[in-house]
């Protein structure tokens, strides 16, 4: 008995032990918590455009983004740039995905043309068809 409750206590402890190692850089409260955003963006150049992603936006509005752009610096005399979304226009094309082939070999020269898969799969006696999109 003496030994079960041993192997029981060594087991818990290696347990926590993993789980407090398996993220030890978290910074919020819960995983999957959103940090505050921070981003520094370095262009060598004039020829090198400032990359922009943007997550959520409320389109109801109609209103153009307001992008606030700064120097390197804070400041309040800084400009703001105005910005405003352009509906993308896609290509698709289909691809059969066959069971006895490995997905990442079939999808693998379709994605190194700049194709995704938009997650829509239709089962066929062939295999799985795949919908793909690319930005046109």
């Amino acid at each position: 008995m003496r030994t079960i409750l041993m192997a029981a206590i060594v087991a818990i402890a290696i347990a926590a032990a993993a789980t407090t190692g398996a993220a030890p850089e978290q910074t919020t409260i819960t995983p999957g918590q959103m940090t505050q955003a921070r981003v520094w963006v370095q262009n060598h150049g004039s020829s090198e455009a400032v990359p922009v992603e943007i997550r959520q936006v409320r389109l109801e509005t109609g209103d153009a983004l307001r992008v606030h752009v700064i120097n390197g610096e804070a400041s309040s005399a800084a400009r703001a740039v105005r910005a405003q979304l352009v509906a993308s226009v896609w290509d698709y094309r289909t691809i059969t995905l066959k069971s006895d082939q490995p997905a990442e070999r079939t999808l693998a020269q379709p994605g190194a043309e700049g194709w995704e898969t938009t997650g829509i799969a239709w089962p066929t006696n062939d295999g799985t068809v795949l919908l793909l999109k690319r930005p046109r």
